[in-house]
């Protein structure tokens, strides 16, 4: 009989993905979606849509990173999608 031990799920690299890197990546893409979001008439459109839609964002980065077959496909795809987003926040602060 195998010993499972409490924490054998550190080890697993869907675990660091799904978990702290996808809430990480999740802020990002909120962050970042100030600068592609139209302000709207009151001018806080690009404020308060991306605070409403962060739920949307995690739970959709969080199940794609739990259902790709391919780990490394799933940490490219997120990867791209850091480097667009620091793409789009440093044209936008310089």
């Amino acid at each position: 009989m195998v010993k499972q031990h409490w924490f054998s799920f550190l080890g697993s690299g869907r675990f660091w993905l799904a978990g702290p890197l996808v809430f990480i990546i999740s802020i990002l893409v909120m962050a970042g979606s100030v600068t592609w979001i139209a302000p709207g008439a009151g001018k806080i459109n690009n404020i308060i849509l991306p605070l409403v839609l962060f739920p949307l964002i995690w739970a959709g980065l969080f199940f794609y990173a739990c259902l790709e077959i391919k780990l490394v496909r799933a940490y490219s795809v997120m990867a791209m999608l850091v480097a667009i987003q620091l793409g789009l926040l440093a044209a936008h602060l310089l």
